[in-house]
């Protein structure tokens, strides 16, 4: 497995070397490499590719992009009364004085309640609004919550809503269960029963309610969405692939009692004669596709929901060649890591795939023009480790072929730390 000696040496790492698969489950993609000898390195040293050997076919599906995501629809209806709103009075309750604190700097929520009551309302609103929690406060193991309601009294005749003005009201409320921006005759939302010191001042608008109209709208439930796989291959024949996500849809309908009444499936693809790919949803069926599987059907939008009942159309025509490989990306475990974008990984090099799928051969070489050197990360080991995924990080899965790396192992000049390393020794 090893030629030359320590400060120049060269490491050929097949994929297919015979190795114990209780300990190693190589692939031509991923694969250890066990050494006939242990290597020993003294000093610096660095090692770069020399040459490789890739397979010419590789999966359009794999790992990472094998699915589409299908989901059922239904629509519920929702009665609501809309009113017209008329500004009455915008009310600040202003920060209760320090006096309402404890000793500890905390407002209890009580204590603010009490200020609203007898300070922090406007006198001519005071019997007429109230700010309380129903119940009582309740506390537990956890963070204490109260349900802070507003409400008006029996006093006021017409019907009045609450409109919460400003930023303030975010610091204080805990769950948001309230639209911000619009009126309601009875406001409640949980809130701590405790604050650190300062309380902010808040504001509110009271709008009257008038000229109410009943109104019914519908409401679209998306029901729990199923994700289907295709089997990791490459695929080469448009006729069979659109049959193959036929065949699919058959099966979810047939999966899915609430389907089978359905006279057509809930998708289906058909290729016209432009060589575009056209996608057919029905009434309640919504669809998204992998960033592969759009792409090989002609560049339909990926992770992005296609809605129900309409029918579409990719960009260009279906093409299974187009799997979005641009770039081969090799990486050792003798390297120190390199940054790749944001991710530090131990890349070792770089390659441009030619996918050649009616090759008379099964592999085609790759020679760089200049070696690129890696300082090595250990003086010490007996297997190496190479992995190859795509441009984007997704893990590649070759057709048939062997991969195999040549590696270049040299040491270089001793810096001044070595050098006084040895001269301790000596001495």
């Amino acid at each position: 497995m090893t030629t030359g000696n320590e400060s120049n040496t060269y490491l050929l790492l097949p994929s297919n070397v015979p190795v114990d698969t209780n300990v190693y489950n190589n692939t031509s993609s991923e694969y250890t490499v066990p050494l006939a000898n242990h290597i020993q390195l003294k000093g610096k040293h660095q090692i770069g590719i020399a040459n490789v050997i890739l397979p010419t076919k590789w999966c359009n599906i794999s790992a990472e992009n094998d699915w589409f995501e299908v989901r059922q629809i239904r629509f519920e209806s929702d009665q609501h009364t809309e009113y017209t709103y008329e500004d009455i009075e915008t009310i600040t309750i202003p920060s209760p004085p320090r006096h309402f604190y404890n000793s500890d700097n905390e407002l209890l929520l009580e204590k603010y309640l009490l200020f609203v009551k007898n300070e922090g309302l406007p006198q001519n609103w005071r019997s007429k609004i109230k700010i309380w929690v129903p119940g009582g406060i309740q506390t537990s193991s956890f963070e204490s919550l109260g349900l802070l309601t507003f409400q008006t009294t029996s006093e006021v005749t017409d019907k009045i809503g609450f409109t919460l003005v400003g930023n303030e009201w975010k610091k204080i409320i805990k769950l948001q269960n309230v639209n911000i921006n619009r009126p309601y005759s009875d406001l409640n939302f949980f809130v701590p029963t405790k604050y650190k010191h300062p309380f902010p001042a808040l504001t509110f608008k009271l709008v009257k309610m008038t000229n109410p109209v009943q109104r019914t709208t519908e409401e679209k439930i998306f029901l729990d969405s199923t994700i289907i796989k295709l089997e990791h291959k490459r695929y080469e024949s448009k006729e069979d692939f659109i049959t193959l996500l036929n065949n699919k849809a058959k099966t979810y309908k047939e999966e899915n009692e609430e389907l089978r009444n359905l006279h057509a499936f809930p998708f289906n693809f058909k290729e016209l004669q432009s060589g575009k790919v056209q996608l057919k949803l029905a009434d309640k069926t919504q669809i998204k596709f992998s960033q592969r599987i759009a792409q090989l059907l002609g560049n339909f939008k990926a992770d992005e929901w296609y809605e129900e009942g309409n029918v579409y159309e990719s960009d260009k025509s279906i093409d299974l060649s187009n799997d979005g490989i641009s770039a081969f990306i090799i990486y050792c475990d003798l390297v120190h890591f390199s940054f790749l974008g944001k991710v530090r990984a131990p890349m070792i090099a770089l390659v441009s795939p030619s996918a050649k799928p009616h090759s008379s051969t099964d592999v085609q070489i790759y020679r760089p023009n200049s070696v690129h050197y890696y300082d090595v990360n250990s003086n010490f080991f007996h297997a190496v480790k190479i992995y190859i995924t795509d441009q984007n990080g997704n893990p590649v899965q070759f057709v048939g072929g062997v991969s195999i790396i040549k590696m270049h192992l040299i040491k270089t000049s001793p810096d001044l730390e070595t050098i006084r390393d040895d001269i301790r020794k000596i001495k």
